[in-house]
């Protein structure tokens, strides 16, 4: 995840030099920055969800405790599970058309489009796998952060 983030940055950057320094200017940097920026979150948001730092909108979560407290987070998981089912077959159909129909990037760079798009099926599959360790083992918490969760 760092490390798309870091090419992405680095990526823009040499766009920015090469465009403004030596006026040149290419606009598959744009394109790979942005798959890179979408690859880095679809990997990170897994991580996010087994270690229990996912944005949520619910604060009964917090005013519930014991067994209802439990039983709120075994359904809201349920239900994120299935919403990232539903988006992995999605993203599962949208690779497929790119490889049928051959796309590839608009630019010089002939990256086929199938790649980049399959980030958001690796994301998706990636969370299914991440909510249902969840559900399973509960969230991972890293040691720094024991403390803070009895």
């Amino acid at each position: 995840m760092a490390l798309s983030f870091m090419a992405a940055v680095a990526i823009t950057f040499g766009m920015t030099v090469s465009r403004y320094v030596f006026a040149m200017s290419d606009p598959t940097a744009e394109y790979l920055s942005r798959y890179l920026v979408i690859l880095g979150t679809f990997l990170g948001f897994p991580v996010a969800v087994l270690q229990g730092l996912h944005v949520r909108f619910d604060l009964l979560d917090h005013a519930l405790s014991g067994s209802a407290r439990r039983a709120f987070q075994v359904i809201g998981s349920l239900l994120s599970m299935g919403i990232c089912a539903v988006f992995a077959w999605a993203a599962w159909l949208f690779v497929g058309d790119s490889r049928m129909f051959g796309e590839i990037m608009p630019t010089g760079f002939d990256l086929p489009l199938w790649i980049p798009h399959a980030s958001v099926l690796l994301g998706m599959g990636l969370g299914v796998l991440a909510y249902l360790a969840v559900l399973v083992l509960g969230p991972i918490v890293p040691a720094a952060r024991d403390a803070d969760h009895p």
